[in-house]
C-alpha cells in the first residue's frame, strides 16, 4: 500500500492540506474536528480507520475528490471492514489514474480477498480504451489532427515534399481516426453505460438479493456480495435493474448501489 506520508508531501505541494471543513454526506458523517487531508491521514496512521474514512468522505463531499483522496478513502474503508465502500473509491481513483499500479493492485486485492469476480465489461475494447483518460485521448486526437493539417499546408506550399511527407501524413490521419474512435468508445463506456458498486455498509447487510421484478415481494433471482460491480440495464421508481459479471439480471433497491461515476473531481 502506498505510503501515506508520500501523499502528505504531495498534498503540501499542491495545497490539499489547506482545505477546510465542509458539509459531510448524510450517510457517513465525519467528526467535526477532521477538516483536512492531513488530519485524515493522521487518523489513518493512528489506525482509527473508520474516522479516517469518514474524513476522506467529507473531503469528497466538498468536491475535493482527488486521486489521493479516493485512494486513501479506499484503504481506510477496507481497513474498517467496509469492502463495498473501499472498492467504490478504488474504482473512482482508477477513473482519474487508470495506469496507477498501486490503485489497481489494491483494487484487485480487495476483490480477491472478498471472493469477487472481475466487473462486467461491454467488450475487450472497453478495457483497452480505459487505460487512458478521456482528456488524454482527446489530446492525442487533437495532436493528430493538427499534425495532419500542418502536413497538408506544407504540401500546398511545397508540392515537392510529397514523397517525403506522405508517410507522416498517412500516419497522422490514421492516428486521428484511432484516437477519435477510442475517445468515442471511452465516452460510451464511462458515460452512457452506468456502473455501480453494491454498497451495503449503511444497511448492515452482507448480501444483496436481486429480485426478478422491481418489488420487495418478488422472488430472488440471485444474490451478490458487498462490493460486487454491476451495470445498470433499467430503472423503475426506486428500483434499478442490474447485470453482473455472469450476465445475470435482476432488480435491486437504488439505496443499495453507489455510482462509480459520481463524486469525481
Amino acid at each position: 500500500m502506498r505510503k501515506l506520508w508520500v501523499w502528505c508531501l504531495f498534498a503540501e505541494l499542491t495545497g490539499w492540506c489547506a482545505w477546510g471543513a465542509g458539509t459531510p454526506p448524510a450517510t457517513h458523517e465525519p467528526s467535526a474536528l477532521v477538516v483536512s487531508f492531513d488530519s485524515a491521514n493522521q487518523l489513518y496512521e493512528k489506525q482509527e480507520f473508520l474516522e479516517a474514512a469518514r474524513a476522506y468522505e467529507a473531503l469528497i463531499a466538498q468536491g475535493k475528490g482527488s486521486v489521493a483522496v479516493f485512494f486513501n478513502a479506499g484503504n481506510a474503508w477496507y481497513k474498517a471492514g467496509r469492502t463495498g465502500r473501499a472498492i467504490l473509491h478504488y474504482r473512482r481513483a482508477v477513473l482519474q489514474a487508470p495506469r496507477d499500479p498501486d490503485i489497481r493492485a489494491n483494487l484487485q486485492f480487495a476483490r480477491d480477498r472478498s471472493g469477487l469476480t472481475q466487473p462486467p465489461l461491454a467488450n475487450l475494447l472497453e478495457e483497452v480504451v480505459s487505460r487512458l483518460r478521456a482528456d488524454e485521448w482527446a489530446a492525442l486526437f487533437a495532436l493528430s489532427v493538427w499534425t495532419s493539417l500542418i502536413i497538408l499546408i506544407a504540401l500546398k506550399i511545397k508540392p515537392g515534399w510529397t514523397s517525403a511527407l506522405r508517410p507522416y501524413g498517412v500516419a497522422s490521419v490514421l492516428s486521428a481516426l484511432l484516437a477519435g474512435g477510442a475517445l468515442a468508445a471511452w465516452w460510451h463506456a464511462h458515460r452512457s453505460t452506468e456502473r455501480y458498486v453494491v454498497e451495503l455498509s449503511a444497511t448492515g447487510q452482507t448480501v444483496l438479493h436481486a429480485k426478478f421484478g422491481p418489488l420487495e415481494e418478488s422472488q430472488t433471482a440471485f444474490s451478490m456480495k458487498d462490493g460486487t460491480e454491476v451495470l445498470r440495464s433499467g430503472v423503475k421508481g426506486d428500483w434499478v435493474q442490474v447485470t453482473d459479471n455472469g450476465q445475470r439480471t435482476g432488480w435491486v433497491p437504488r439505496s443499495s448501489l453507489a455510482g462509480i461515476q459520481e463524486a469525481r473531481r
